[in-house]
């Protein structure tokens, strides 16, 4: 189920994210952009919207950022995707380049790409480095 955040990432309404993220607590941020199943970045990132993704991140904290960036989807029955590997195969350049700059920074403990998502990305671009 779409939220406004959703809606507002899909049609890369920057403002809407901007206002609705800023009306919220700072603790409340982070998690208004998780409780999906699919977050608004990855609808951000498959949608190829680099101005709602800088407005979803800016706000957050290094290492919240790096959790939303590696953070699969949960849709039960299909392949989980990070918003990155979304980016990738729908081959949007633009949103890969942004998304490796809230990945280099402030990786927290657990939050770096796994083995296989190096490797799905590998596979997805045909061997190209996507490496800051």
């Amino acid at each position: 189920s779409d939220t406004i955040l959703h809606c507002a990432a899909r049609y890369d309404d920057y403002k809407l994210i901007e206002s609705v993220v800023l009306s919220l607590p700072q603790q409340e941020r982070f998690e208004i952009l998780q409780i999906s199943d699919i977050t608004p970045l990855h609808v951000a990132a498959e949608t190829g919207n680099c101005k709602a993704i800088e407005s979803i991140m800016s706000h957050l904290k290094a290492e919240q950022k790096s959790i939303l960036v590696h953070t699969p989807t949960k849709v039960p029955g299909s392949v989980q995707r990070t918003p990155l590997q979304l980016a990738v195969e729908r081959k949007r350049d633009s949103v890969i380049t942004l998304l490796k700059t809230f990945m280099a920074d402030g990786k927290a403990d657990g939050c770096k790409p796994h083995d296989e998502e190096e490797s799905w990305i590998s596979l997805a671009t045909g061997g190209l480095s996507i490496s800051k």
